[in-house]
């Protein structure tokens, strides 16, 4: 059965009232008939309409539920994004400094060395070996240096591409 109308029913009582109402030589007798049939009408349309709104109100509680498990869900997600993106730039920092660290040793083994043992002898090899040591101390400085500025890149990064996404949003 194809549906005309959502209010045809209501439609076609106001239809017949109107017209009821325009009568001229109209009994009391009838009008108070109309006027319970009408009411009758009113009651089922209101039973309806509260029937509506109880549905529509617990749809509406549902979909609340369910947008604030969604913002859980993004919260989490997000903070484990954030997690991942610590994790690679620790591990990035931890190989330049690694490589900053190999680069250091070699030139102490091929520029400094032979340089301290020909202007002090070759017998200072405790100033070596102190040069390797403040070397080796400035690891976690420059893997620190080296962390933030590479967590300062992917947070303008992330920060460009949820603009970004945001505006591809907005437009859709």
């Amino acid at each position: 059965m194809a549906k005309k109308g959502v209010f045809e029913k209501e439609s076609a009582i106001l239809d017949h009232m109107q017209n009821f109402l325009e009568k001229d030589d109209v009994k009391d007798e009838d009008y108070k008939e109309e006027i319970k049939q009408v009411s009758r009408y009113y009651e089922e349309l209101l039973d309806q309409a509260k029937l509506i709104t109880k549905v529509s109100d617990r749809l509406q509680n549902k979909l609340n539920n369910l947008n604030a498990k969604l913002n859980d869900k993004n919260i989490e997600l997000q903070n484990t994004i954030d997690e991942l993106t610590k994790a690679r730039v620790g591990r990035r920092a931890t190989t330049i400094a690694l490589f900053v660290a190999v680069g250091l040793f070699l030139i102490s083994e091929g520029v400094v060395e032979p340089q301290i043992e020909s202007a002090l002898g070759p017998g200072n090899f405790g100033l070596g070996l102190a040069f390797k040591g403040v070397i080796a101390l400035l690891l976690k400085p420059i893997e620190t240096l080296s962390e933030k500025l590479l967590m300062k890149r992917a947070l303008k990064e992330a920060e460009s591409k949820r603009v970004s996404d945001q505006r591809l949003a907005a437009a859709s």
